[in-house]
């Protein structure tokens, strides 16, 4: 794990690619947290990797407004490393609403998870984002923006804007998410990568 800095950009490697979820859980003999969304395969230092989002999405009756159907609705990420011949979950990322019975915000920023070697250590950090709240009108959502690296996560916290024009055109550039541990810890190249991806995702329309 190198010592963090805003130089640095995503490069391709040990032939990352988007494949299909079921096949490629099937071939290593595991399963999802509820339903696949996406799912990339890396290959790395560690092994052949694949990382898994899936997402469950229930209505079930609510505990606070009687009568009323709720929406549960959680997202999953799972770094799944095969090294050889066994396969081991490295690490599960989990959030989500529950009893919802206005708009549920849970989803991902994007099916496709996106792999790098930012810090040339030949371990891949591969980078994924998910907003999660409940909101009956258009208050901020809470935005996330994860990079795991092995069994190591880092997380970009803050929150969407509802659209351009009250964002960056009219006040200027909105604050980036606060790093979760400081960028000084994070993988070499990581800042700039994740400060050009939050700038994508952070318009909720």
């Amino acid at each position: 794990m190198a010592a963090g800095g805003s130089g640095g950009t995503a490069a391709s490697f040990g032939g990352g690619k988007q494949v299909d979820a079921e096949q490629a859980l099937a071939a290593i003999g595991q399963k999802a947290k509820g339903g696949p969304v996406g799912a990339l395969a890396y290959d790395d230092a560690n092994g052949a990797n694949l990382l898994v989002l899936s997402q469950t999405d229930e209505q079930k009756p609510s505990k606070s407004a009687l009568g009323d159907k709720s929406d549960y609705v959680h997202v999953y990420a799972q770094l799944f490393t095969t090294a050889g011949g066994k396969t081991r979950l490295v690490r599960t990322v989990s959030d989500g609403v529950d009893d919802c019975t206005v708009d549920n915000e849970v989803r991902f920023t994007s099916d496709k998870a996106q792999a790098s070697d930012l810090d040339g250590d030949g371990v891949g950090e591969v980078l994924f984002g998910y907003t999660v709240g409940c909101h009956g009108d258009i208050s901020p959502v809470e935005l996330k923006l994860l990079l795991l690296e092995g069994a190591d996560k880092y997380i970009q916290r803050g929150e969407t804007y509802s659209t351009p024009g009250s964002g960056k055109e009219a006040l200027g550039r909105l604050p980036q998410g606060k790093p979760e541990p400081a960028w000084s810890a994070w993988p070499k190249g990581a800042q700039a990568l994740l400060t050009k991806t939050w700038d994508k995702v952070a318009v909720r329309e």
